[in-house]
């Protein structure tokens, strides 16, 4: 049996040029993906919740809606939406990296 070992990296496919793309993408008003919420509505909720005008719930139920308000989002059934709601806050409550993340924004952290 003859077994040959390649003597260098395997070569790698032709990818179209991208240079520019995303920009370009984003300056057309293109989302940023399946219900992506702005840096700018995030720094509101966390700048309401540390002045005390929201809840940590309420902060959860915002971003939630925000990630449920994106173009993408709106395309998929209002029941399905819902469901996916619940999960997002489920997740929150139960998964221990997402909930400290929460936590974190009940204290002002990550500001």
């Amino acid at each position: 049996m003859d077994i040959r070992i390649p003597s260098g990296p395997p070569a790698t496919p032709d990818v179209p040029a991208t240079d520019g793309a995303t920009s370009e993408a984003a300056a057309a008003g293109a989302p940023g993906g399946i219900g992506t919420v702005g840096a700018d509505a995030v720094q509101r909720v966390v700048d309401d919740l540390a002045a005390g005008r929201i809840t940590r719930g309420e902060a959860v139920d915002r971003l939630v809606q925000g990630a449920l308000d994106g173009k993408m989002a709106q395309a998929v059934p209002s029941e399905v939406r819902a469901e996916i709601a619940q999960a997002l806050r489920a997740l929150v409550e139960t998964d221990p990296h997402l909930a400290s993340l929460a936590s974190g924004l009940s204290r002002g952290e990550g500001r």
